[in-house]
Protein backbone atom coordinates (compact mmCIF):
# COMPACT_ATOMS: atom_id res chain seq x y z
CA UNK A 1 0.00 0.00 0.00
CA UNK A 2 1.28 3.70 -1.01
CA UNK A 3 2.41 5.15 2.21
CA UNK A 4 1.71 9.46 1.64
CA UNK A 5 2.00 12.39 4.40
CA UNK A 6 1.65 15.47 3.64
CA UNK A 7 2.15 18.72 5.78
CA UNK A 8 1.45 22.71 4.78
CA UNK A 9 1.44 25.51 7.75
CA UNK A 10 -1.89 23.82 9.13
CA UNK A 11 -2.29 20.57 8.75
CA UNK A 12 -0.71 17.07 8.79
CA UNK A 13 -2.53 13.92 6.53
CA UNK A 14 -1.44 10.76 7.22
CA UNK A 15 -2.42 8.23 4.74
CA UNK A 16 -2.40 4.20 4.96
CA UNK A 17 0.61 3.88 7.33
CA UNK A 18 1.82 0.38 7.64
CA UNK A 19 4.49 -0.65 10.23
CA UNK A 20 5.84 -4.30 10.67
CA UNK A 21 8.26 -5.46 13.21
CA UNK A 22 9.82 -7.98 11.75
CA UNK A 23 6.72 -10.37 10.77
CA UNK A 24 4.40 -8.34 13.21
CA UNK A 25 2.30 -6.01 11.94
CA UNK A 26 1.63 -3.36 14.22
CA UNK A 27 0.25 -0.45 11.85
CA UNK A 28 -2.40 -1.11 9.29
CA UNK A 29 -3.22 1.66 7.10
CA UNK A 30 -3.54 4.43 9.46
CA UNK A 31 -4.78 7.49 7.85
CA UNK A 32 -6.04 10.69 9.74
CA UNK A 33 -5.73 14.85 9.26
CA UNK A 34 -4.12 16.79 12.26
CA UNK A 35 -4.93 20.14 12.15
CA UNK A 36 -3.11 23.02 13.74
CA UNK A 37 -3.81 23.30 17.83
CA UNK A 38 -4.72 19.99 18.06
CA UNK A 39 -3.63 17.28 20.80
CA UNK A 40 -3.13 14.04 19.77
CA UNK A 41 -3.18 10.89 22.19
CA UNK A 42 -1.08 7.91 21.67
CA UNK A 43 -1.60 4.82 24.10
CA UNK A 44 -0.89 1.07 23.78
CA UNK A 45 0.60 -1.42 26.00
CA UNK A 46 4.36 -1.69 26.49
CA UNK A 47 6.04 -2.91 22.99
CA UNK A 48 3.07 -2.22 20.87
CA UNK A 49 4.27 0.55 18.74
CA UNK A 50 3.58 3.70 20.36
CA UNK A 51 6.74 5.43 19.92
CA UNK A 52 7.02 3.97 16.13
CA UNK A 53 3.41 5.83 15.64
CA UNK A 54 4.92 8.87 17.69
CA UNK A 55 8.35 9.04 15.98
CA UNK A 56 6.38 8.67 12.22
CA UNK A 57 4.54 11.88 13.48
CA UNK A 58 7.37 14.19 14.82
CA UNK A 59 9.67 13.00 12.21
CA UNK A 60 7.19 14.80 9.55
CA UNK A 61 6.58 18.03 11.88
CA UNK A 62 9.90 18.16 13.35
CA UNK A 63 10.03 21.67 15.08
CA UNK A 64 5.52 22.21 15.11
CA UNK A 65 5.23 19.15 17.49
CA UNK A 66 5.83 18.79 21.43
CA UNK A 67 5.58 15.29 22.78
CA UNK A 68 4.54 14.69 26.42
CA UNK A 69 5.30 11.41 27.87
CA UNK A 70 2.96 10.16 30.48
CA UNK A 71 6.27 8.77 32.31
CA UNK A 72 7.00 12.40 33.20
CA UNK A 73 4.41 12.78 35.27
CA UNK A 74 4.54 9.99 37.98
CA UNK A 75 4.15 11.08 41.89
CA UNK A 76 6.85 12.14 43.79
CA UNK A 77 7.46 9.35 46.11
CA UNK A 78 10.52 10.45 47.50
CA UNK A 79 8.78 10.98 51.05
CA UNK A 80 8.80 7.33 51.26
CA UNK A 81 10.89 4.63 52.18
CA UNK A 82 13.19 3.25 49.60
CA UNK A 83 11.16 -0.34 50.17
CA UNK A 84 7.91 0.92 49.99
CA UNK A 85 8.42 2.83 47.25
CA UNK A 86 10.12 -0.62 44.89
CA UNK A 87 6.50 -1.46 46.12
CA UNK A 88 4.55 1.12 44.21
CA UNK A 89 2.88 -0.49 41.07
CA UNK A 90 3.54 2.25 38.38
CA UNK A 91 0.99 0.60 35.99
CA UNK A 92 -1.84 1.43 37.98
CA UNK A 93 -3.52 5.16 37.00
CA UNK A 94 -3.20 6.24 41.23
CA UNK A 95 0.88 6.06 40.16
CA UNK A 96 0.40 9.40 38.10
CA UNK A 97 0.26 12.53 39.13
CA UNK A 98 -2.50 13.82 36.74
CA UNK A 99 -3.34 17.35 38.17
CA UNK A 100 -0.07 18.59 36.96
CA UNK A 101 -0.58 16.32 33.66
CA UNK A 102 -3.53 18.09 32.95
CA UNK A 103 -2.44 21.60 33.88
CA UNK A 104 0.43 21.36 31.74
CA UNK A 105 -1.53 20.52 29.32
CA UNK A 106 -3.53 23.39 29.59
CA UNK A 107 -0.91 26.10 29.95
CA UNK A 108 0.56 24.37 26.59
CA UNK A 109 -2.64 24.97 24.94
CA UNK A 110 -2.66 28.39 25.78
CA UNK A 111 0.72 28.76 24.63
CA UNK A 112 2.79 28.56 27.77
CA UNK A 113 6.18 27.01 28.01
CA UNK A 114 6.13 24.36 30.71
CA UNK A 115 8.89 22.52 32.92
CA UNK A 116 8.24 19.09 32.83
CA UNK A 117 8.99 16.93 35.97
CA UNK A 118 11.72 14.45 35.24
CA UNK A 119 11.18 11.26 36.91
CA UNK A 120 13.93 8.70 38.26
CA UNK A 121 13.11 4.61 37.66
CA UNK A 122 16.28 4.01 39.95
CA UNK A 123 15.09 6.30 42.85
CA UNK A 124 11.46 6.31 42.23
CA UNK A 125 11.30 9.98 42.93
CA UNK A 126 11.21 12.78 40.59
CA UNK A 127 13.83 15.09 40.72
CA UNK A 128 14.23 18.42 42.67
CA UNK A 129 16.72 19.92 40.58
CA UNK A 130 15.80 19.40 36.95
CA UNK A 131 13.49 19.72 35.01
CA UNK A 132 12.83 19.88 31.30
CA UNK A 133 12.06 22.77 29.39
CA UNK A 134 8.75 22.20 26.93
CA UNK A 135 7.88 24.94 24.62
CA UNK A 136 4.33 25.21 23.22
CA UNK A 137 4.11 23.61 19.53
CA UNK A 138 1.21 23.53 16.58
CA UNK A 139 0.61 19.99 17.60
CA UNK A 140 1.04 18.30 20.95
CA UNK A 141 1.30 14.69 21.63
CA UNK A 142 0.69 13.31 24.87
CA UNK A 143 1.67 9.66 24.86
CA UNK A 144 1.01 6.68 27.37
CA UNK A 145 -0.20 3.48 28.48
CA UNK A 146 -2.61 5.45 31.29
CA UNK A 147 -3.91 8.22 29.43
CA UNK A 148 -7.43 7.00 28.55
CA UNK A 149 -8.01 6.67 32.38
CA UNK A 150 -8.18 10.13 33.28
CA UNK A 151 -11.36 12.08 31.82
CA UNK A 152 -9.61 15.42 32.70
CA UNK A 153 -7.31 14.31 30.37
CA UNK A 154 -8.99 12.82 27.85
CA UNK A 155 -11.33 16.09 26.84
CA UNK A 156 -8.39 18.12 26.43
CA UNK A 157 -7.46 15.29 23.46
CA UNK A 158 -8.50 15.96 19.59
CA UNK A 159 -7.55 12.57 18.20
CA UNK A 160 -7.23 9.30 20.36
CA UNK A 161 -4.39 6.46 18.94
CA UNK A 162 -4.79 3.17 20.32
CA UNK A 163 -2.07 1.23 19.23
CA UNK A 164 -2.23 -2.86 19.19
CA UNK A 165 0.36 -5.21 17.86
CA UNK A 166 -0.51 -8.73 17.04
CA UNK A 167 0.23 -11.38 18.97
Amino acid sequence: MEKKIMHDQNMLDIKNIYKNFGSLKVLKGVSTKVDKGEVISVIGASGSGKTTVVNAITSKLKEKVVVIPQDSYYKDSSPLPIEERHKINFDHPDAIDWDLLCGQLKELKEGKTIEQPVYSYISCSRSKTETVTVAPAEVIIVEGILIFTCKELVDQMNIKIFVDADD
